[in-house]
């Protein structure tokens, strides 16, 4: 997953599941704002494997 703020800068990415974001922009508290997030989801059943990708917006409210 990543999350870009509005000018396009990259502010989060991860490829743990586990991992969240926390709405900071390094190390410190994001401004409340829209954010676009974009995410890469891989499906695996027996031998056959698909990616699904999906975009969208996050409102940050503080």
């Amino acid at each position: 997953m990543e999350i870009y703020d509005r000018w396009g800068s990259l502010v989060f990415q991860s490829t743990d599941p586990e991992k969240t974001w926390d709405g900071r922009c390094r190390q410190t508290l994001c401004q409340a704002g829209v954010y676009l997030y974009v995410s890469e989801i891989e499906f695996s059943k027996d031998s056959f494997t698909s990616k699904e990708e999906k975009k969208g917006t996050i409102t940050l409210i503080r």
